[in-house]
């Protein structure tokens, strides 16, 4: 049995003593003069002695006790033996001067210092016969290479600030599961311009990026979601989401001589893009008397659902004289607000998630017939009538 050290068999995890992710280890039998000359040492890959450490020693229970565990120490490789060794100290620690007093506590441990120093050379305590002490003039330049390099064994802590140069980076990075932090102001408008060419056609921006592009580099300005405006003639469009919009289809003028009857084409059903804002609404169509000598009066209201927006409100009326000659292209533009609260009134909703419909109904009287969709004076002729197609339009906005 060694008189210099204790060998010790390391188990994972916690078990006390002597488990790899605990503090304590031990005990240890041998003898010393001091507590500060009680070492401890793990056996690494190569085999290799390492010394690790020591926080404090318990003389009464021979445990001693890191001040982290060793698997926090080196949590890359798996050790399963280690030893707790003396190391005495070579400095002298009894001066015997001429005609001084001998005591036989001083003789002894003048002795045991002697003793123990001899055992431990002889028993190579520190594991130290598997090193050897190389400076770094007897590194040849070049000489070690990464299979002498362990693993996670080159710390951030030991690389120079600014040594890592663009030559030693490897040509594609996987930063997917890192942060990247880019200093304050270090890409200029002037800097993506100069290499505007390759951020192009190096820059796959295809999925997975939200925002909107400013206008001159093909975004749209104002924070616009969506935007169309079609003829009334039951054509279908794929909108940017995938839903199809169908216009309805109007062929025909319409005489208007009812209170609250719909005006034909101004119908649309519609569901907003997510964080829509507001929907502007936009229904374009001809109004006119309904023969050549006649006037022409009519008042729209507008509705959302079943619920008249009573903010809105919009009429035409022939200047008078029986001249026939009508108000013509008309435009009805509303903008409905989203997230601000419900009010029919004005028509603003909190949210709009699912199909909400808006309609313009028409306010008239038999007296003075008013027709859309249909003008008299084509061509410059009083009698010759066409048919005017209505346009209608959604615009939603952030």
């Amino acid at each position: 049995m060694p008189n210099s050290y204790t060998q010790l068999t390391l188990a994972a995890g916690s078990a006390s003593p002597n488990g790899t992710s605990q503090l304590n280890y031990g005990p240890f039998d041998f003898e010393y003069l001091n507590k500060d000359d009680i070492k401890f040492a793990i056996l690494t890959p190569g085999p290799l002695w390492v010394a690790v450490p020591v926080a404090s020693v318990n003389e009464t229970t021979k445990i001693i006790t890191l001040s982290s565990s060793i698997a926090a120490q080196y949590p890359s490789l798996t050790v399963t033996s280690a030893r707790v060794y003396r190391a005495t100290t070579t400095n002298a620690l009894v001066d015997f001067t001429a005609g001084s007093r001998i005591s036989e506590a001083d003789l002894d441990t003048a002795y045991r210092q002697g003793l123990f120093a001899a055992q431990e050379a002889s028993e190579d305590a520190s594991g130290s016969a598997s090193r050897a002490i190389t400076t770094n003039s007897d590194i040849q330049d070049g000489a070690v290479g990464a299979s002498k390099l362990a693993t996670d064994a080159v710390e951030a802590v030991k690389i120079k600030d600014g040594v890592v140069g663009a030559t030693k980076l490897a040509s594609t990075l996987n930063l997917s599961g890192k942060t990247l932090t880019i200093p304050t102001a270090s890409v200029t408008q002037a800097a993506v311009t100069q290499h505007a060419a390759a951020i192009k056609g190096a820059i796959d921006i295809s999925s997975g990026m939200t925002g909107v592009l400013p206008a001159a580099n093909g975004g749209n300005p104002n924070n616009l979601l969506e935007s169309f405006q079609l003829p009334c003639d039951g054509i279908a469009f794929s909108r940017p989401n995938g839903v199809a919009f169908t216009p309805q289809t109007v062929a025909s003028h319409q005489d208007l001589t009812n209170i609250d009857a719909v005006v034909n084409g101004s119908s649309v059903t519609y569901t907003p893009p997510a964080g829509t804002k507001i929907v502007v609404y936009e229904f374009s169509f001809d109004v006119g008397a309904d023969s050549v000598n006649d006037d022409a009066k009519a008042s729209f209201k507008l509705f959302l659902d079943s619920d008249e927006v009573t903010a809105f409100y919009s009429m035409v009326k022939s200047p008078g004289g029986n001249d026939g000659f009508p108000p013509g292209w008309q435009t009805v533009k509303y903008a409905f607000r989203i997230g601000s609260g419900d009010n029919t009134g004005s028509g603003r909703v909190n949210t709009w998630t699912s199909n909400k419909t808006i309609t313009l109904k028409e306010v008239s009287t038999a007296a003075d017939v008013a027709t859309c969709h249909r003008t008299f004076h084509y061509n410059l002729t009083a009698s010759n009538t066409r048919f005017v197609r209505p346009l209608i339009g959604i615009t939603a906005l952030s």
